[in-house]
């Protein structure tokens, strides 16, 4: 399910239609943009060295950062337009923690401007699940507001494959190996058919660590489905030479 050219124009077009407020300083825009000049020369772009597997962007010799270095990884390659820093970082704790789920639609679309440079061939898109009691207290699941909205941009078959079925505790407060523990047993596939010998695409909002994400992409790999994943920002790395 590659995008084609004609896909691309209409995310302009799209982009172009779209006013509102800018959503990092409240400012009046009428020029299409999400976020105001100003406000877009805030963010930091991961358009430089990435880790070969999870995306991070890294600083050293090294292809891989210090987490895929180490570990089997269950996905095939993860992408990010962004790096989870300063004003990125701002934004998206409010879009996650701050009642913004108003914010998945302009974070959708700069995930599909970026998505349709990448010329992956996939057959179905799907998101991180939350535990319903989680979902109830937030309001809403900002990875699914993400997934679907951008799935409506591309005209791209968004299918609910996970559920979590164990609460667990916030994966920020966890290292990885803790965080690897906490998901033990915390997803389950709702219907294996669904996603077996598929290309599926994962979306969640911010890729850290990659445990969330490697845990979901070995759940999809007992149906021998390819994986995916694409976040809007993901964490950068120094790596560290003897």
């Amino acid at each position: 399910m590659k995008v084609s050219f004609k896909i691309k124009q209409q995310i302009a077009q799209t982009l172009g239609n779209y006013d509102f407020c800018c959503i990092g300083c409240r400012r009046d825009i009428f020029d299409g943009l999400y976020l105001c000049k100003d406000c877009l020369k805030l963010l930091s772009y991961n358009n430089g060295k990435t880790c070969d597997n999870c995306g991070t962007a890294i600083y050293g010799i090294s292809n891989y950062c210090s987490k895929c270095g180490k570990r089997e990884c269950y996905f095939k390659r993860a992408y990010s337009p962004l790096i989870f820093e300063g004003e990125v970082q701002r934004l998206m704790h409010s879009f996650k923690f701050g009642g913004r789920s108003s914010y998945a639609l302009p974070f959708a679309k700069l995930l599909a401007d970026y998505f349709a440079c990448l010329n992956l061939d996939i057959d179905l898109v799907t998101s991180v699940p939350m535990h319903e009691i989680d979902k109830k207290e937030r309001g809403y699941n900002q990875s699914y507001l993400l997934a679907s909205s951008f799935c409506d941009i591309l005209g791209l078959k968004y299918v609910q494959t996970l559920e979590k079925i164990k609460q667990t505790q916030p994966q920020e407060k966890l290292n990885y190996v803790e965080r690897m523990r906490n998901l033990n047993n915390a997803f389950q596939l709702i219907d294996k058919n669904i996603i077996k010998d598929k290309n599926i695409l994962l979306i969640d909002d911010v890729l850290t660590t990659g445990a969330t994400a490697n845990e979901c992409s070995r759940i999809f790999s007992k149906a021998n489905a390819t994986t995916y994943v694409l976040t809007l920002a993901s964490r950068k790395e120094t790596i560290k030479t003897e």
